[in-house]
């Protein structure tokens, strides 16, 4: 990452989403951890082969477990204290407040895993001629990084196949009528079988010790996710990345606080923790599935500051507010949260990072618009793509004179890309903050405070 000269005010040649001709290396690398070719040639552009191989092996290994206390219902000392007594060790992540990391029963260089072996979340059909998935279900699922937070997002064709109620190893062939069991679809299930199989990548299966420590690892997060603690929101499973713009755009009780794209709740429910519940929160969600999740999280922490629009954020000027603070954990590809679903090395494409970089754009124009003088905007996503970060931030100080990037206290993050693809950036993205799978061991985040001039 380094600086050249950059005018604040220079039309910059090319703004737009990169994609370079695939080289054998990135091939190669490509069929190794399961990415499609496109992917790991811009990681290489990036970071060099030797960081790329770095940042390949990294997202395959599981992100740490970690916690927010929520002080609004109880104290640390409580909540660690009774999950200590079944058997759960933390550790204190010591830049944000109230927030720990789980101490696996493994060392955590064992827990890895080669996550392209994974299927995805939802089945989708291959395209052997394009190399990527279809688009019917990819909106909803690649929208920002809280999506499988507390490990139980699940899609409505998963919830479905589950075997609720049943005992351990039963299932319903075990359980259904001799006339169901004589049901014709089975040979047509095996047809659909082998079609799927041949439409899809090549993937090696896991071996038994993988799955034994993703099983151990999925445990933890399953019982922490069902601990009385967890459904009474005395705290929160939320990513060590995903704790950092709340932090860095520091609300106090004063303020009036928009949260553009709030669902599920993760940053909302963080912010009217550290307001302590006073002050305005005005949490709006275009989605009305998702916001279902937001009500429910702002209900189980006890949230009361916090008012709920079913809106769409791009037309934030027309509710006529004047904030003083404004978060946009903006919708992205997702790309910094392979970690978490190992999907996006196959799904994601760059037909979709260019969708994602318009809305990204209108986002920032809408709170640019609407935020009051001398308030801020934290700008950050889950992608560690430069299109849907430094060169969206760079398209609004191109536009707008009176926005600036201003510092964050962070000095464990590495800086915002000055130069990058070939393209200058102004200089003042050392002020923005960017977080690696292979550097920090979270997700991959980018972090960008902005303050609006007279």
């Amino acid at each position: 990452m380094s600086g050249n000269r950059g005018s604040r005010r220079k039309r910059l040649s090319k703004l737009e989403f990169f994609e370079f001709p695939n080289s054998d290396s990135a091939v190669e690398l490509a069929d190794e951890y399961g990415y499609l070719p496109y992917m790991t040639e811009r990681y290489l552009q990036m970071f060099g082969n030797e960081e790329t191989i770095e940042l390949l092996k990294a997202n395959d290994q599981l992100n740490p477990i970690t916690i927010r206390i929520n002080t609004l219902k109880s104290s640390p000392s409580e909540v660690l204290g009774k999950l200590e007594k079944n058997g759960y060790e933390f550790t204190k992540i010591d830049e944000v407040l109230n927030a720990y990391k789980l101490i696996y029963d493994l060392p955590h260089e064992e827990l890895v895993t080669q996550s392209s072996n994974r299927k995805p979340k939802v089945k989708r059909e291959w395209d052997k001629d394009t190399g990527i998935y279809s688009e019917d279900e990819l909106d909803a699922e690649l929208y920002s990084d809280d999506l499988d937070e507390t490990g139980f997002a699940r899609s409505k064709r998963e919830l479905a196949s589950l075997e609720w109620g049943q005992l351990e190893g039963k299932g319903k062939a075990d359980v259904n009528t001799k006339e169901e069991k004589t049901d014709n679809k089975k040979p047509q299930q095996k047809k659909n079988d082998k079609k799927t199989k041949e439409n899809t990548p090549s993937i090696s299966e896991e071996n038994k010790r993988e799955r034994r420590l993703r099983k151990i690892y999925s445990s933890k997060i399953a019982t922490l996710g069902s601990t009385h603690e967890y459904l009474m929101g005395k705290y929160y499973l939320q990513g060590h990345a995903s704790m950092l713009p709340a932090l860095y755009l520091n609300p106090e009780p004063d303020d009036l606080i928009i949260d553009m794209c709030a669902a599920p709740g993760s940053k909302t429910t963080q912010m009217a923790q550290m307001m302590e519940n006073k002050g305005n929160i005005i949490a709006t969600e275009i989605d009305d599935k998702r916001i279902k999740s937001l009500i429910y999280n702002l209900r189980r922490c006890a949230v009361r500051n916090t008012t709920v629009l079913n809106f769409d954020a791009q037309n934030l000027k027309k509710l006529g507010l004047n904030p003083s603070k404004i978060l946009l954990d903006a919708p992205c590809s997702g790309e910094g949260v392979i970690r978490t679903d190992p999907s996006r090395k196959r799904t994601m494409h760059p037909t979709h990072i260019k969708r994602f970089m318009n809305t990204q754009l209108n986002l920032l124009k809408s709170a640019v618009e609407a935020v009051k003088t001398h308030g801020y905007i934290m700008y950050s996503t889950c992608s560690i793509a430069p299109e849907e970060n430094e060169f969206i931030i760079q398209k609004i100080l191109d536009r707008y004179p009176k926005i600036e990037i201003r510092p964050v206290n962070d000095n464990k993050g590495l800086p915002g890309f000055t130069e990058i693809f070939g393209q200058e950036l102004h200089m003042d993205f050392l002020k923005a903050r960017r977080y690696f799978p292979h550097i920090h061991d979270t997700h991959g985040f980018f972090y960008c405070l902005l303050y609006k001039n007279e």
